[in-house]
């Protein structure tokens, strides 16, 4: 009764819902026993309700139909609904290969979906079958009439699959390919994307169905390189999401003139932004340095006791442990070179917190790799260290890095580019462009940045007025990893009246990850916004420039211009009372 019952509580009546198999290439007695022996599926139900009678009939007129349509197409028809049982939330758990589809809604019958016909051989050809296919072009679902007229542009690209699809996207329903292998499989990316939504937009048990609407999404996915994505930046792929960018400046920093490329939805950023940098051109500019240089890696190691760990601890932390380590580092990247490690014993574990240069690359993965290797050479050198023997390693990361989350040892001891950035404002300019005085300005940065902040709480990176807001758009425009903005966006905002009356206001941040090479930065549109500030991160020949690293710090550097210019408009925007007039101006149409 249960597969009664999905039937029944369907939003339309079963005969509106017509499950429908693809006789491609049948004869007509054929089509004329499937009719028949439809409308019989319809009398037993209507009359007995039973849903074994139904079970029966559907094995009946299977065997028939094989049978008659002979050996060379065996037909699979796959049932719209599904018995089986579920968790407790009423969701299949398997993802990677939809085992049915489920009921899309539709406005009328005629959009009713159409259930698929696949080959259970695995010798076939996708482009062989594709070609005994009768019917030129069937679409999985059709569409509306008017789709065509009606639809937007982007719209009228998230076609549903296609006829040539029909055998893989059987293969994939019967589990022999998962969905995130499609690529491969289709060496098309585009066609791949296109199973992909259509099935997913026939996942059951989604949110209220709300999966349905994927096939015809607003989400684009044509007009994009996804040989750039593919095996480095994203799996599962549907599209890509559009983000609106905007430009902020000239904004001068080391005596360099920038235009600085924001990615945001937020009305008002941009244009706060450039009034900062307006402000920020009048005197001579921002001056900044780059304090420190490591990325990190944090792994932790297992001892039987206490003595062990204390005992490795003195070995790794002497001059010939640190050389070891420093060795195997090394020895895994042509860029990446081990600074230093330090340790810190708790119980009997070992927490180990490497640094490293990682040259204009943001480095992720050269430390992985980089520890990985020095840690595995560590029982090799148990002569020198006999508790080297008993050594496990537990995990590559402890959350001492710290990676992505809030933490005090990166404010304090710095991760990745520790920049500080400084300029002086003088008065007139105060007065003009921001329409507030130094003094009043000078008084809010202590309430709210600093005093305001210390009430909060805030023992590491809070001391700021915005600084997250930038780092976000600058890292979304420049293909950088945005969970990064966490430790990214550490800064602490000062401004000092000078004794001519001028101001001087800085940012300091000590954990400003970024790099010019690598992840997002490959793709297209994220490679021409770093070009735009002269960080293509490639030599002539085009090939990477990876080992010095001065792009990824000027990056760097970068970052820290942009988000002074942010505070200082800001900071005078709750002076002068502007900010919510500018908001409801700029982020409310």
């Amino acid at each position: 009764m249960r597969a009664w019952n999905n039937i029944m509580t369907l939003d339309e009546p079963m005969w509106e819902w017509r499950a429908r198999a693809l006789f491609q290439g049948t004869d007509s007695r054929t089509l004329f026993f499937a009719l028949a022996l439809q409308l019989l599926l319809y009398g037993v139900l209507s009359i007995t309700h039973s849903t074994s009678m139904f079970i029966a009939c559907s094995l009946i007129g299977t065997v028939m139909m094989i049978h008659l349509k002979g050996d060379n197409d065996e037909v699979i028809i796959r049932e719209h609904f599904d018995s089986r049982p579920s968790d407790d939330n009423g969701v299949e758990t398997s993802f990677s290969a939809p085992s049915s589809l489920t009921k899309p809604r539709y406005d009328s019958p005629q959009q009713s979906p159409i259930i698929t016909v696949s080959q259970p051989n695995d010798d076939y050809t996708d482009s062989a079958y594709a070609s005994r296919i009768a019917t030129p072009s069937i679409d999985l679902y059709q569409q509306k009439a008017d789709f065509a007229d009606s639809a937007l542009p982007h719209q009228r690209q998230t076609r549903p699959c296609k006829s040539e699809d029909l055998p893989l996207l059987g293969r994939i329903l019967d589990q022999r390919i998962p969905l995130h292998a499609l690529e491969r499989h289709t060496n098309d990316f585009y066609r791949a994307i296109r199973i992909r939504r259509t099935l997913l937009s026939s996942t059951k048990n989604t949110f209220k169905d709300c999966s349905t609407s994927l096939i015809n999404s607003a989400l684009p996915f044509e007009n994009y390189n996804y040989a750039q994505v593919h095996g480095r930046c994203a799996e599962n792929v549907i599209g890509y999401m559009p983000i609106p960018v905007g430009i902020a400046g000239p904004l001068v920093i080391d005596g360099v003139s920038y235009l600085i490329p924001l990615a945001t939805t937020e009305g008002a950023l941009i244009a706060s932004t450039n009034r900062g940098a307006k402000a920020l051109n009048t005197g001579s500019g921002i001056h900044t340095e780059i304090l420190d240089d490591g990325m990190t890696r944090a792994p932790v190691l297992t001892f039987p006791s206490l003595s062990h760990a204390a005992s490795v601890k003195r070995f790794l932390d002497s001059r010939k442990g640190q050389e070891i380590l420093k060795e195997s580092f090394d020895a895994t990247s042509s860029y990446a070179r081990l600074v230093s490690t330090t340790s810190r014993v708790v119980g009997s574990s070992l927490y180990l917190r490497f640094k490293a240069s990682t040259g204009n690359a943001m480095g992720m993965n050269m430390l992985g790799k980089g520890v990985s290797a020095a840690l595995a050479s560590l029982p090799n050198h148990s002569h020198l260290c006999p508790a080297l023997d008993d050594m496990t390693s537990k995990t590559l990361s402890s959350n001492l890095c710290t990676d992505k989350k809030p933490s005090a040892i990166n404010w304090l001891l710095g991760r990745g580019k520790s920049v500080c950035a400084e300029a002086i404002l003088p008065a007139s300019s105060i007065s003009s462009i921001l329409k507030v005085t130094v003094k009043d300005l000078v008084a809010c940065n202590v309430r709210k940045n600093l005093v305001g902040s210390a009430l909060a709480g805030m023992s590491s990176g809070g001391y700021n007025a915005q600084a997250a807001n930038l780092v976000a758009a600058l890292f979304t425009a420049l293909g950088q990893d945005i969970a990064q903005v966490v430790e990214s966006s550490n800064c602490m905002t000062l401004m000092e009246e000078l004794d001519n009356g001028d101001l001087k206001v800085s940012v300091t941040m000590p954990s400003v990850l970024v790099g010019t090479v690598g992840g997002g930065t490959g793709l297209e549109a994220q490679r021409s916004m770093l070009g735009l500030l002269g960080l293509s991160g490639e030599a002539e020949d085009g090939k990477e420039i990876t080992e010095d690293g001065g792009d990824a710090r000027r990056l760097a550097t970068i970052v820290a211009g942009t988000v002074l210019a942010g505070e200082v408009s800001l900071m005078s925007a709750l002076v002068s009372q502007d900010l919510m007039t500018s908001h409801l101006a700029l982020n409310r149409k």
